[in-house]
């Protein structure tokens, strides 16, 4: 599902079965391909239920995964607080299992939607920590430059915004990640 996704194969991605209880990591892989497919109320709540439903007991990775792809949904949808919110879980869990990887995803998602709520504050977080996890390999490496963008662009640095942006878009393309 999540390779279909990338490639921007939505509807096959959503189309393979799926078996019930849904594991975690096919929950996680749905909620993004719903993402992309422009289903952003089905994949924040399967995200959300999924978060939810792993408080106690799971592994910190599935924990991280479930927040930020409910935070992703959330910023797609246009809803800032609620990706706030869920973006700064995914942090919490991130930081506390030193999964750095997610803890670059997650700023990324924090700075795009707090530039978008007016929080300079929370953005200048983002942005330090995003500076320290620039090279940071991990899955959607190529969209932590949204996040970028976002503090540049709030920062009256629209050139760099954009730079960002067409950086970030060519690196997706060199990936073969369509979406």
């Amino acid at each position: 599902e999540a390779t279909l996704a990338q490639l921007g194969l939505t509807a096959d991605a959503l189309a393979q079965p799926t078996a019930t209880p849904i594991p975690a990591l096919h929950a996680i892989t749905r909620s993004f391909a719903l993402s992309e497919h422009g289903s952003v109320d089905e994949a924040t709540l399967t995200s959300e239920q999924l978060r939810v439903s792993l408080v106690h007991g799971t592994a910190p990775l599935d924990r991280m995964w479930a927040a930020l792809t409910a935070a992703r949904a959330h910023l797609i949808a246009g809803r800032m607080r609620q990706a706030l919110l869920w973006a700064n879980d995914g942090l919490i869990t991130a930081d506390s299992a030193s999964l750095v990887a997610g803890q670059a995803l997650a700023v990324s998602l924090m700075a795009a939607a707090a530039a978008q709520v007016d929080d300079l504050a929370q953005v200048r977080e983002a942005e330090a920590l995003a500076e320290r996890l620039h090279d940071v390999r991990g899955f959607l490496r190529a969209e932590r430059c949204v996040g970028r963008a976002w503090a540049a662009y709030i920062a009256n640095e629209h050139s760099r915004a954009r730079q960002l942006l067409l950086d970030g878009a060519a690196a997706a393309a060199r990936t073969g990640q369509a979406v």
